[in-house]
């Protein structure tokens, strides 16, 4: 594996692997999603999110151990009713959050386009610029 890791250091790669196998799984990323607008910290928001007690405070605290969520005092970014604290992407979960998970959304939208293009590339019939104008047609979304 070594060999294939040119541009991450083997801490970096460490990371993503720890951020993408905990997002893989579907408690953790319902949390990570609800924290995308401020996750209320009270007793009954597992309840809420249809995950147990364990489910719910065990993926909460992995999420905050990769720096992805922290728990905000209801002053620091929204009022809260009964200062209830919220639970808020870092600026680094902010990231992971808009390129990772919207940029996957996106490329899977895209998912279709894609096989066409490869039909396209395999099939030597067409030149790399008409591959590219036919992307283009299709770009005005």
């Amino acid at each position: 594996m070594k060999e294939c890791v040119t541009e991450l250091t083997e801490l970096n790669l460490e990371k993503v692997m720890q951020i993408l196998s905990l997002l893989s799984k579907s408690d953790a990323m319902t949390i990570f999603l609800a924290s995308q607008h401020g996750l209320d910290s009270r007793h009954e928001t597992h309840v809420q999110l249809g995950l147990t007690k364990k489910q719910y405070y065990t993926r909460l605290k992995q999420l905050v151990d990769l720096s992805l969520v922290e728990k905000q005092s209801s002053g620091k970014k929204k009022v809260r009713p009964h200062n209830t604290p919220l639970y808020m992407p870092t600026l680094f979960g902010s990231m992971v959050y808009k390129r990772c998970i919207l940029g996957l959304e996106d490329i899977t939208k895209n998912s279709k386009k894609f096989e066409a293009v490869e039909i396209l590339r395999q099939s030597s019939r067409f030149s790399a610029d008409e591959i590219a104008e036919f992307l283009s047609c299709g770009s005005t979304e």
